[in-house]
C-alpha cells in the first residue's frame, strides 16, 4: 500500500470518528439541563453524589504532592501552564480511588513548577466545568493513581457556558459535510476514470 492509499485510508476513518466524537459530545453537553448553580458534592461521596453535571463545586483535600504540571518549565511552550491536582478526601492514602482532577492555570511555567509546593496540605472547595471526556490523556499523567469511575477533571474557575456544546455539535456536522463532499469528488473523478478508459 502506497504512502498516498495509507493517508487516503486515515481520512476515511479519521474524520467520520472526529465528526461522530465531536457531534456526541456537543449533543450530549446541550441535553445536559441548565444549571443556575454548581452542584455540590463532596470528595469523599463523589461516586454516590456525582449526576453527570457539568458545573461542580467539590470539597476535598487537595493533593499537591501528586500535582502534575504541563509542560513542563522548560518547555517552549512555557507562556501558559496548566496544573492538575488530584481533589482527595481527607483520610485518602496511596492507593485509594480518585474520582476529580482540578485543572488550575497559572501565567508562567515557572510558577507552575513551583506551584505544588506551594500548596501543600492546602483543602476546600474547587468550582469549576467538568472536562469534555477525552480532552486529556490522565493515564500517562498520573499513571500511579487509582483513577476510578465516575471521573472528571474540573477547569478551576470557569463557568458553563451553552456555546461550547453548540461549537462542538455543529463543528462535527460540518467535519462530516467537508469528508462527504471529498468522497463524492473522488468517487465522481474515479467514475470519470473509467468511462475515460472504457472508451
Amino acid at each position: 500500500m502506497s504512502a498516498g492509499q495509507i493517508k487516503g485510508v486515515i481520512f476515511l476513518v479519521a474524520l467520520p470518528f472526529l465528526s461522530w466524537t465531536l457531534m456526541s459530545r456537543g449533543w450530549r453537553d446541550m441535553a445536559r439541563p441548565p444549571q443556575s448553580a454548581p452542584a455540590v458534592v463532596s470528595a469523599k461521596d463523589f461516586a454516590h453524589e456525582y449526576r453527570s453535571e457539568g458545573w461542580l463545586t467539590v470539597d476535598g483535600r487537595w493533593a499537591s504532592e501528586r500535582a502534575w504540571v504541563s509542560p513542563g518549565p522548560n518547555s517552549k511552550y512555557n507562556d501558559y501552564t496548566n496544573v492538575f491536582v488530584p481533589v482527595v478526601p481527607d483520610d485518602w492514602k496511596e492507593g485509594d480511588a480518585v474520582h476529580v482532577i482540578a485543572v488550575f492555570g497559572e501565567p508562567s511555567g515557572i510558577a507552575a513548577n513551583a506551584w505544588p509546593a506551594a500548596h501543600l496540605k492546602w483543602r476546600g472547595p474547587v468550582t469549576g466545568t467538568v472536562a469534555p471526556d477525552g480532552v486529556w490523556d490522565f493515564h500517562r499523567m498520573f499513571p500511579s493513581l487509582t483513577l476510578h469511575d465516575p471521573f472528571v477533571f474540573i477547569y478551576v474557575g470557569q463557568a458553563p457556558s451553552d456555546d461550547h456544546g453548540k461549537f462542538d455539535f455543529w463543528f462535527g456536522i460540518g467535519i462530516a459535510g467537508l469528508w462527504g463532499t471529498v468522497v463524492l469528488i473522488a468517487l465522481a473523478r474515479r467514475r470519470a476514470r473509467g468511462g475515460a478508459q472504457a472508451q
